[in-house]
């Protein structure tokens, strides 16, 4: 699961983990114990949204013309 880091609650970890899925989320800089996650993964995470925002503008302007 990759979200951005306004999203890293400890009990969302705990739900996603329990159902086997692997957390993408980096931990916010105020907590005292820091939560190991894959930096690669969630930097791969802009490609991801970038393309589906490139489909998303591409239909309004179809519908501008």
């Amino acid at each position: 699961m990759l979200c951005r880091q306004g999203l890293c609650r400890g009990c969302l970890w705990e739900k996603m983990e329990v159902r086997g899925a692997r957390v993408f989320i980096p931990p916010r800089r105020h907590r005292k114990v820091p939560r190991d996650y894959d930096c690669i993964a969630y930097k791969n995470r802009w490609g991801i949204e970038g393309f589906f925002a490139k489909l998303k503008q591409m239909a309004r302007n179809r519908y501008a013309l």
